[in-house]
């Protein structure tokens, strides 16, 4: 579960939060711009995305972190769409609301997705494009 279905559950409940809240990320950038600044980096370079991440219930979260070309497969309404795979071996590390992975070799457009988990089957994702030149 998401962040928007403990807002559903909040209306539908009486204004009363789930009894355990997803958690949420905030200010993601990537080599500190944002996803709008049209971000274009250097093949197989090391690249740093920040973010702040928070859980209202205090729950020890866990950071995954993916890399993927730019989607192609473009439907209407809901239609299916075929995911990109992830690219295996970019990530490096990750401290402190820092995620440093390797920009992938080939030119392109590519996204990079942070996905936070609590542990209780809650979790929240953010994703930024970039083009590697």
């Amino acid at each position: 579960q998401t962040e928007p279905i403990d807002v559903m559950h909040y209306f539908w409940n009486d204004k009363q939060w789930p009894a355990n809240r997803a958690p949420q990320i905030a200010d993601v950038l990537l080599e500190g711009k944002r996803a709008a600044q049209n971000i274009h980096v250097n093949a197989d370079k090391e690249l740093t995305i920040s973010y702040k991440s928070t859980d209202a219930d205090g729950d020890p979260l866990n950071i995954r972190v993916e890399v993927m070309k730019e989607a192609t497969d473009r439907q209407d309404g809901g239609d299916k769409e075929y995911r990109p795979t992830p690219i295996d071996g970019l990530f490096v590390s990750e401290v402190s609301g820092k995620v440093v992975f390797k920009s992938p070799t080939e030119s392109g457009a590519y996204r990079a997705f942070v996905y936070v988990l609590d542990g209780n089957n809650h979790a929240a994702t953010a994703n930024i494009p970039f083009y590697v030149d």
